[in-house]
Parts: structure tokens; C-alpha cells; sequence
């Protein structure tokens, strides 16, 4: 089975919950951890999302009307981006959350009636995508109580896989045929894909943008010569 671990904690997965499959997703300097425990209840493996401190127990994170709940990242602050699925709705239903101060903020959709958290920065902006109204996957960034469609007016779906303060956002967008592209989006020049971006050597095309740092250096998946590389991009002085 799938265990959780951590070194200073022991292997907390398995010691706490002996009979379920658990998942560490997200820690910070502080020694917090937050993820999620599937637990069988019959018909369906219900998640319970978790943060965990170095001390003391384990505590459950249940946003108003969720059921099923996925921790998926926690800053510095301790705030927590989670994703909840009331007990009973399909997956349809599946909101993206944040947790601050011990209350929960729903993040408001892009017109659909689906979204997912997939990122959070150090200052509690939060990153991934959302349904809108024509059924299309449009990357989001939440801050400040409001949430941007990173894509609008596109009609090819994307998602935000990465964000730092600078509200830079990076991510992939997904073709007609489900090929990806990576994309960098700024305030000022909007989503743009990120091979229009850079001067890339022949043959390159990059696919994904999964990580980038407060200085706007990005890493993340591309396609070289038929082969999956990893690539690193650098800003110049320029940019």
C-alpha cells in the first residue's frame, strides 16, 4: 500500500492510519505537512484532506458541505490550498478552497461549476484551473479574494501548474488533439506560449512549465528530437 512518510515524524501514514493509503503533498519551513488519506467506505474510497504539524496530531480539513477533500500545498503563513467534493455531488462538483486563518474561502469558478487548486505562492495567491461557462479548462490565479481567467477568450483549454509573487504564472495549454504547450502568463503581455517567449535551439518544443522561482526562472517538461527533456529557462536583463 501507499504509504505517507517523513523522517522526523516516522512514518506518520502508516503509524496513524494503518488501514488506508495516504499521501503527503505539500510542506513548509515550519515542518507542516498537508495531504490526504483514502479511507474504503464501501461503494467508494472516500479522501480526507490533512495538515500535520512536527507535533501533535493529525487535523482533517473539512470545508463547508465538502466530503472528499485533497490538501494539495502549504506556505510558510499555513495557509492551505485544498480542493473539496460535497458528500454525495460527482466530481462535477469539485471546488477549489483555501484555507487562512481557520476559516475556508471558496474560490469563485470561471462560470463553470468545476475548478481545482493546483499551486500556492508564499503570500497565499493560488494557481490551477476552472471550468467556464462554454465547458472549456481556463488557468485561474486567485488573489485577494478575486479570480482571474488567465485565458480568456481562448477556446483551447489550459491549466496553471506553477506560480510565484511576481504573479508570473506558467503552466501548459492543451491543443485540439491534447498535445501540450507550455505557457508563461504576466499581467502585461497576457498567456502567451512560452517557445514564442525564448530563444530556443532547433528542434525544442516545450510542453510543460511546472515550476518557477521568485526570479522568474522556470523549469518544466519539453520534447527534443522525439525524446522527453527537462529544460531550465533563465531570464536575461532584457526581459
Amino acid at each position: 500500500a501507499l504509504r505517507a512518510w517523513a523522517s522526523h515524524l516516522g512514518s506518520f501514514g502508516e503509524k496513524l492510519w494503518p488501514g488506508a493509503i495516504s499521501f503527503a503533498r505539500g510542506l513548509n519551513t515550519r515542518g507542516q505537512i498537508v495531504g490526504n488519506v483514502l479511507f474504503d467506505a464501501g461503494e467508494f474510497m472516500l479522501s480526507r484532506g490533512y495538515v500535520m504539524a512536527a507535533t501533535g496530531p493529525a487535523r482533517f480539513l473539512m470545508p463547508p458541505h465538502g466530503g472528499t477533500t485533497i490538501a494539495r500545498a502549504i506556505n510558510d503563513a499555513g495557509d492551505v490550498a485544498l480542493n473539496a467534493t460535497p458528500l454525495g455531488a460527482s466530481l462535477d462538483d469539485t471546488r477549489a478552497w483555501c484555507l487562512r486563518d481557520n476559516c475556508y474561502f471558496s474560490i469563485p469558478c470561471l462560470g463553470g461549476r468545476r475548478s481545482s487548486a493546483n499551486v500556492l505562492t508564499p503570500a497565499g495567491r493560488i494557481a490551477g484551473w476552472s471550468l467556464t461557462t462554454t465547458g472549456l479548462r481556463h488557468a485561474f490565479l486567485w488573489e485577494n479574494g478575486h479570480t482571474t481567467d488567465l485565458a480568456s477568450g481562448d477556446k483551447q483549454s489550459s491549466e496553471a501548474l506553477a506560480a510565484n509573487d511576481a504573479r508570473t504564472v506558467v503552466g501548459r495549454i492543451l491543443g485540439p488533439d491534447g498535445t501540450p504547450r507550455a505557457f508563461r502568463w504576466t499581467p502585461g503581455q497576457g498567456l502567451r506560449p512560452l517557445d514564442e517567449q525564448v530563444d530556443l535551439p532547433r528542434g525544442w518544443r516545450l510542453r510543460e512549465g511546472l515550476a518557477i522561482n521568485r526570479h522568474g526562472v522556470i523549469a518544466g517538461i519539453g520534447r527534443r528530437r522525439g525524446k522527453l527533456r527537462g529544460f531550465l529557462l533563465t531570464p536575461t536583463a532584457a526581459v
